[in-house]
């Protein structure tokens, strides 16, 4: 049974190299995964400052995690930290990108796959929830109105995406959670509205 030795000897040698690759990517990835939620929340309290290139810095990290996987090992980009990875930093850019700027960066400008950005997108919209409540909390109801604005056009382009569950995993599940935040949203913000025309009256 030489040849059976000798076919597992090669698969042995194929898989101790893609699990030590394995491991410096779940290394990697996590404390930059942990740099996103960070900055995300440093939007939160308007901590602007330099944020562009903190997103500089997390996208080259990004390319020093994945500039070592080639073609043979192409199924670690949808396993475990990398593929979260990738869902964090397009939530951190969307959602900066939105409250900085107005503007929605896409996949291609983010250089994520394609599910990932789309995952991460539904993930925006409980970050603009969030940043809703605090405008309104500030009596900044035309700001709550925009994020609230953002919310509806996010969900209305996600729940298009009429595929099955097997092409893009949770994603289906995410959009049903984003349209429950999204009208919550709109009825926390519509009494907003007449609370503070009351108050102005």
């Amino acid at each position: 049974m030489k040849k059976l030795e000798e076919i597992f000897e090669s698969i042995k040698k194929i898989l101790d190299e893609k699990n030590e690759l394995r491991e410096k990517i779940i290394t990697k990835s996590r404390s930059t995964i942990q740099l996103c939620g960070k900055y995300i929340k440093d939007i939160h309290r308007g901590k602007f400052q330099d944020m562009n290139q903190k997103i500089q810095d997390i996208k080259e990290k990004i390319f020093e995690i994945i500039q070592n996987i080639d073609k043979n090992n192409l199924d670690l980009f949808y396993k475990g930290n990398l593929f979260v990875l990738f869902q964090e930093f397009t939530e951190l850019c969307i959602f900066y990108s939105i409250v900085a700027n107005d503007e929605i960066p896409s996949y291609k400008d983010l250089g994520v796959p394609i599910d990932a950005y789309l995952i991460g997108l539904c993930d925006v919209i409980g970050e603009l929830r969030r940043f809703c409540l605090d405008s309104i909390r500030k009596d900044d109801i035309k700001n709550s109105e925009r994020c609230l604005n953002y919310m509806n056009m996010l969900y209305e382009s996600l729940v298009s995406l009429n595929y099955p569950n097997g092409l893009i995993p949770t994603l289906r599940h995410k959009i049903d959670v984003a349209r429950v935040i999204v009208e919550r949203t709109r009825g926390d913000v519509t009494i907003a509205w007449v609370m503070f025309k009351s108050r102005k009256n």
